[in-house]
């Protein structure tokens, strides 16, 4: 496990632009060697049984039937006779 020291947070701080006084030094690197802690503990956890997944949870899809709903030929019929009606002034 990696401990952050205060000249590491120094340079973190520098690297991120952010003024972090002396009295802060401390709690920061306390509260990052945390984290790191926390993330050292989870990757030590056994996943080799785990399936992958794409999603935490099954989503519930409501997909239609590709079904045809209307006859093509007599939606273009209503759609020429629409359009002769808009052009028939021009």
């Amino acid at each position: 496990m990696t401990h952050l020291t205060e000249q590491d947070i120094r340079r973190l701080a520098r690297l991120a632009r952010l003024e972090l006084p002396e009295n802060e030094l401390g709690p920061v690197r306390d509260k990052l060697n945390a984290v790191i802690a926390l993330i050292d503990r989870l990757q030590a956890v056994d996943t080799g049984s785990v399936a992958a997944m794409s999603h935490p949870h099954d989503p519930l899809l409501r997909l239609r039937d590709d079904l045809l709903t209307e006859n093509p030929i007599l939606a273009l019929d209503g759609w020429i006779a629409h359009a002769r009606r808009l052009c028939e002034p021009f």
